[in-house]
């Protein structure tokens, strides 16, 4: 019964959307009370694929419209009600609401863990948009790469359903990587790289020289 209630509401709000759009078109309803209702048709739209996951948590791909639609709903009133507390972050709402429904499947349903890489991917974009908007001194380059690399990095650390995945690592530590890079004076950053890898090699070298040294004394004691 839950489930044909779901589809009845669902139709509903589909045939309002059409019908307002039709209003919309023939400029019959003045735009600022327009905008308020798409505010309410994009929430309830999306709350109502949201209660369609809570009732059958198989239907876990719900949770993607049902953020989607919540953040244009969001997008929409922070422009209505509070641009002027909130500045221009209506994209970042959007994105992080967007990213919301993704975290929620990667934390739920650990099998879906490609979800991860989207919702990291979402939240930096998120975190990007509303460091610029904030903070005009910031590298969004920066953060956006070491959102990547975090979100692979996560992958890494977070076991799935067939245990612990190995290649999220590797790009993990190119993004993280490029990041710091990008953040820094590339100049002072590869040199101080090249400095390390030099020692770093030196170190491995003498090691194992010494080692060899030692197992062929080993050797010839024994002989």
């Amino acid at each position: 019964m839950k489930k044909y209630w779901l589809r009845a509401v669902g139709g509903i709000l589909l045939i309002a959307a059409g019908i307002f759009q039709l209003l919309d078109w023939f400029n019959i309803i003045p735009d600022n009370i327009l905008s308020y209702i798409w505010l309410l048709l994009f929430l309830a739209s999306g709350v109502v694929f949201v209660v369609a996951y809570i009732t059958d948590r198989r239907h876990w791909w719900a949770l993607i419209p049902g953020f989607t639609l919540i953040g244009l709903g969001m997008t929409i009133s922070s422009s209505l009600l509070f641009a002027d507390a909130v500045g221009d972050l209506g994209g970042s709402l959007f994105l992080g609401s967007m990213a919301l429904g993704f975290w929620l499947i990667f934390a739920l349903h650990r099998k879906h863990w490609w979800s991860g890489i989207p919702a990291g991917v979402l939240t930096t974009l998120a975190v990007v948009a509303g460091t610029e908007e904030l903070t005009r001194g910031l590298d969004g380059g920066t953060v956006f790469f070491l959102g990547l690399g975090l979100t692979f990095l996560l992958l890494y650390i977070v076991p799935t359903t067939r245990g612990r995945m190995t290649w999220p690592l590797i790009p993990a530590i190119i993004l993280i990587v490029m990041g710091v890079l990008i953040g820094t004076n590339y100049v002072v950053a590869l040199n101080y790289i090249g400095a390390a890898a030099l020692i770093g090699v030196g170190v491995y070298l003498l090691v194992r020289s010494l080692m060899r040294s030692s197992d062929d004394d080993s050797e010839e004691e024994s002989g």
